[in-house]
């Protein structure tokens, strides 16, 4: 059922000796987006020291709960098009239906761009009664949401045009590099104290790093139109079409959000802040085993979606079994490796009284081993019409996954909350991969 990684791994060898356009783009797209992608975190690491030491403990925290409310709504306010504008923006012919393509794009953006407003707007209101939060510093820095909110949101869905645009490179460069250099030279002028050190001024220097990714995003998908073509109409242009298309990701989007904080939810009611503490360290270092399907995804999602809308279901398998072995492969050495030394990583990186949290660390890597072993098969069924059973699926083990971190957690503590969450994400992917087996030979 899962495949065979290995004779994947000699196949995507043999579409390169022969210089498969696919293969090539795949791999070339890959590279560039782990470099992108390794450089991001290093630039968010060194951002966010320097913020937290500059900050101090209070204005820090204000900063970082406006940056966690504003990507929480974010997740509502998108309304599931990010993933739904790759797949429809890749499926038109960019040689014969060139304004299908703008119309599609200039559908999405006034859809979000008119969400993510009036839910600013929703805000500002809310804010003006400020009788309901703590100080001055709170709610100004929160008031700043009325900015980061479109910025953000807008930034997202330009991203995902040029992924669809197959302008992977420039997506990735937007997302990864311009806006965290921006916000990294906003840390380092805060640190030298050329600025007063406040949550504010911190959030503004994340508002003009999202404004100057917007920028870039915008001007790289000008430059990448064609002259205009005669207009044609084109249902999936209509946003009310495209708002109820986008609507199975939207659902799915809130499940994935409601998996990926109800673990840490249960152990702050039945643990100690100390639990709390582990378990987050150990969670978020497991997320380090997804980083290649992360990458690899972006580059393969507009491919999937194009092959399938042409009929070639050959180059849609191939696609999915290369990305499947090297997702493995990567997954199977970092948690090997988080195995064997994940107590002295966590000792280097967070201090000794973290290296506790090293069955946390491997528990949930295990789950995403699993994950990896079936493929990308949320991206495969997200990029050929099947958004609506992904929504269901999701929604399904995020039910199970919050019964099963109760049960789990009451009786074994933290570690049965890591050994939910590692079920929850193996079955998230297994219940995906038994569906998919009724479309795709996989």
């Amino acid at each position: 059922m899962i495949g065979k990684p290995t004779m994947t791994v000699a196949g995507l060898l043999h579409m390169w000796v022969v210089r498969s356009d696919t293969a090539r783009a795949l791999i070339s797209g890959s590279m560039s987006g782990l470099i992108l992608s390794a450089a991001n975190r290093v630039i968010t690491l060194v951002s966010t020291a320097l913020l937290a030491r500059c900050l101090g403990i209070e204005q820090f925290g204000i900063y970082s709960l406006v940056i966690a409310i504003a990507l929480a709504i974010r997740t509502l306010v998108e309304l599931g098009l990010p993933t739904l504008l790759v797949r429809e923006v890749a499926r038109v012919d960019q040689d014969t239906i060139s304004t299908d393509q703008g119309a599609i794009i200039r559908d999405a953006v006034l859809l979000v761009m008119a969400s993510s407003l009036l839910v600013a707007a929703l805000i500002g209101l809310v804010l003006n009664v400020s009788a309901l939060f703590g100080g001055e510093g709170e709610y100004a820095s929160l008031l700043l949401l009325i900015i980061l909110l479109p910025l953000g949101t807008l930034s997202r869905i330009l991203a995902a045009a040029l992924v669809g645009k197959r302008e992977l490179f420039r997506a990735q460069l937007a997302e990864f590099f311009v806006a965290p250099v921006v916000m990294l030279g906003g840390a380092a002028f805060l640190s030298l104290h050329w600025a007063q050190p406040t949550s504010q001024n911190a959030l503004a220097f994340q508002i003009a790093a999202n404004a100057l990714a917007v920028f870039c995003a915008a001007v790289w998908l000008k430059r990448g139109s064609q002259a205009r073509a005669p207009h044609r109409s084109c249902s999936r242009s209509s946003m009310l079409t495209l708002g109820r298309a986008g609507l199975p990701f939207l659902i799915a989007n809130i499940a994935l959000l409601l998996n990926a904080q109800i673990d840490t939810v249960v152990v702050g009611v039945i643990g100690t802040s100390a639990d709390v503490a582990l378990y987050r360290i150990g969670a978020q270092s497991a997320i380090v085993s997804t980083f290649a399907l992360q990458v690899i995804q972006n580059v393969a999602s507009p491919y999937i979606a194009k092959f399938h809308a042409d009929g070639n279901s050959i180059r849609v398998k191939q696609i999915f079994r290369i990305v499947q072995a090297i997702t493995f492969v990567f997954n199977l050495v970092i948690t090997i490796l988080f195995s064997l030394a994940g107590g002295e990583i966590l000792t280097l990186l967070f201090g000794k009284s973290y290296a506790a949290a090293q069955p946390i660390l491997v528990i949930i890597s295990t789950g995403y081993l699993l994950n990896a072993a079936c493929g990308p098969i949320g991206m495969l069924l997200s990029m050929t019409g099947h958004e609506k059973a992904l929504s269901r699926i999701t929604w399904m083990t995020a039910i199970v996954n919050i019964a099963a971190a109760f049960v789990l957690g009451f009786y074994f503590g933290v570690i049965g909350i890591s050994v939910a969450t590692a079920l929850s994400v193996a079955a998230y992917h297994l219940l995906m991969r038994f569906y998919a087996r009724w479309y795709f030979d996989l």
